[in-house]
C-alpha cells in the first residue's frame, strides 16, 4: 500500500539493525506515514502520489531527526547517505553512466552496508527509474521552501506541509505565499 511500512519478517536479516531507526523515522512518523490520510478521504489529493514530494519530505525529516538524535546521528547517516548515494546511482544507471556492478561499487566503498542490501536496493532502481532522483529533488525544493520562511515559521511551515501535503510544488508554494508563511 502507499505510503505504508511493510517488513518481511521471513527476510528481516537482509537490513542491518543500525538501519531499522532510520527506516521507522522515515517511512513512519514524522516521515512519510505522517501524510498518510489512512483512506479517510474520497479527494483527489488522497490518489496522488507524488514521489518528489512525499518522499522527498521524509528525507527532508530525517536530516532533521539526525541532527537532533546525537545517541543515533551515525546510524541516521549511515541510511541518508544510502539513499543519497542511490540517488546518484538512479541517475548514472538510467543515463547509461555507470553499470549496476558500477553503482553497487560506490554504494560499497562508501558506505557499511552488505552487496546484498546494495543490490536490493539497485533493483528497486531498476524497477522505478527516478524514485531516488525525484525524492532527492523534493527534498532539495523543501529545504529551499523552508528558507523562504516569513520570520520564524519553521514549525507552522512543518504543520501547513503536513495538512496541504502532497501537492506540486508549485501548488504548494502558491498556497504557501498566499498564506503568508513564505515569500
Amino acid at each position: 500500500k502507499r505510503n505504508q511500512l511493510t517488513i518481511n519478517l521471513s527476510a528481516v536479516e537482509a537490513l542491518p539493525g543500525f538501519e531499522l531507526a532510520s527506516i521507522a523515522t522515515f517511512y513512519g512518523y514524522p516521515g512519510q506515514a505522517a501524510l498518510s490520510d489512512h483512506g479517510t478521504t474520497k479527494s483527489l489529493k488522497s490518489l496522488l502520489e507524488l514521489t518528489g514530494f512525499n518522499v522527498g519530505w521524509a528525507w527532508y525529516n530525517l536530516e532533521k531527526i539526525a541532527n537532533q538524535d546525537i545517541e543515533h546521528v551515525k546510524r541516521h547517516l549511515y541510511f541518508l547517505k544510502l539513499i543519497t548515494l542511490s540517488a546518484l546511482a538512479d541517475l548514472r544507471l538510467h543515463t547509461n553512466t555507470w553499470s549496476k556492478r558500477q553503482a553497487a561499487e560506490n554504494i560499497y566503498r562508501q558506505t557499511p552496508y552488505t552487496m546484498n542490501r546494495i543490490y536490493s536496493v539497485l533493483a528497486d532502481i531498476q524497477n522505478q527509474p527516478g524514485y531516488y532522483l525525484s525524492a532527492f529533488a523534493g527534498k532539495v525544493k523543501l529545504i529551499e521552501i523552508e528558507r523562504r520562511c516569513i520570520s520564524d515559521c519553521k514549525s507552522t511551515l512543518l504543520h501547513r506541509l503536513i495538512a496541504l501535503g502532497p501537492l506540486p510544488f508549485n501548488l504548494l508554494e502558491e498556497r504557501l505565499i498566499t498564506e503568508k508563511i513564505i515569500q
